[in-house]
């Protein structure tokens, strides 16, 4: 795994990771991912390759805590309080996979999302980067193949993507709170569990 050096998340914001999660793994997340959406589009007597379902984001299929993700989100726990110097709680996890002329607007994240990490799970040949401000106020163009990673702190940094001229990308997405008595109600993203679904 090759990273950018870890004084630069705390300068900057944010650090790139990449070749972070192995291919192996990949494969597992992309296919039960695949499976979450064919189950919903034989619901609605559809076609699964550009089904959506996120009112929120036009073009784009939306999974909130699916299993697999939850799991990484447990996984990269250590990994990830290592890098950053700090104590963290899953917060939730979530993919989104991403059509032709979906577009990301510039904002910063909610609360229960102190720390973040987009991860591309899948991705055709058009290059879709991320752009983050970060907290020396300059604007970085972030692209990720399969398996890199950004981490950021989606709280503090606005970021954004620009309409995306490829057929799809699919991105998985592991949050983090600190761990503190002011953070304890975002623990888990209000849940009871990890694995539950979110709260009204």
């Amino acid at each position: 795994m090759q990273t950018s050096s870890p004084t630069s998340f705390n300068e900057l914001g944010f650090l790139v990771l990449r070749d972070f999660i192995p291919h192996e793994v990949l494969s597992l997340c992309r296919n039960y991912l695949q499976s979450v959406k064919e189950r919903y589009a034989k619901k609605l007597g559809q076609a699964s390759d550009f089904i959506e379902n996120d009112e929120h984001h036009p073009n784009t299929f939306s999974f909130y805590s699916p299993l697999c993700t939850e799991v990484l989100l447990l996984k990269m726990l250590p990994e990830f309080e290592r890098l950053t110097g700090v104590k963290l709680v899953p917060s939730y996890s979530y993919a989104r996979t991403y059509y032709k002329g979906s577009f990301l607007e510039k904002h910063t994240d909610r609360k229960c999302s102190q720390f973040g990490i987009s991860i591309c799970l899948d991705r055709d040949e058009p290059d879709w980067p991320l752009i983050i401000i970060d907290r020396t106020a300059q604007a970085r163009s972030i692209e990720l193949d399969r398996g890199d990673a950004v981490m950021f702190m989606g709280m503090q940094l606005e970021h954004y993507r620009d309409k995306f001229s490829g057929s799809a990308q699919t991105q998985i997405f592991l949050f983090y709170v600190e761990k503190n008595d002011l953070n304890s109600q975002f623990y888990f993203d209000r849940r009871p569990t990890l694995g539950s679904s979110p709260l009204k």
